[in-house]
């Protein structure tokens, strides 16, 4: 899955982190590094930075599908929100991380997704692997949505599996 933020870095030492695949953007003879530069851009997503991940993605070219995920989940950890008719949207029948970015989003899952319960499963299960930092940033979104939707049992599991969290929950969990 794309979109498995845990797999991404550690909770630990960003600028490090990021000092080391920059130094990667560029390969021999001056070449772009596009694994370098999605590197980049996962780091920045993973610790909440959307706009620099976009940054970062803006100097791919041509776009993979992958960069193309990663650019329409980067707006969702600034905004909220995606821009309709991109990857998240039209991904409406992925479970696990995938639907949690699509949670965060606002994008709503369909009632086949809400009544089955492998799905919610691993939509839990997708954003309890997420980093601590985006738990905190995409769950009131993706509790929020759940709500909306009437599944108001997955929206408290959600929320708990927050507050059940080591560390500081930030203020929308109060």
């Amino acid at each position: 899955d794309w979109l498995r933020a845990a797999d991404w870095g550690e909770d630990e030492d960003f600028y490090g982190q990021l000092s080391e695949r920059r130094a990667r953007l560029v390969e021999e003879f001056d070449r772009p590094s596009a694994g370098a530069a999605m590197d980049v851009a996962r780091l920045y997503i993973r610790f909440g930075f959307g706009a620099e991940a976009l940054q970062a993605l803006a100097k791919l070219s041509p776009q993979s599908p992958e960069s193309t995920m990663l650019a329409d989940a980067a707006p969702v950890v600034d905004r909220g929100r995606v821009d309709v008719g991109g990857p998240l949207t039209a991904a409406e029948t992925c479970s696990g991380p995938t639907a949690v970015w699509r949670l965060a989003a606002g994008l709503s899952p369909s009632p086949l997704d809400m009544a089955d319960d492998a799905w919610r499963a691993k939509m839990l299960e997708g954003f309890e692997a997420l980093p601590l930092l985006l738990r905190r940033r995409l769950g009131p979104k993706a509790v929020e949505t759940l709500m909306a939707s009437g599944a108001l049992d997955a929206a408290e599991a959600m929320r708990l599996l927050v507050d059940r969290a080591p560390g500081d929950h930030g203020r929308r969990w109060d």
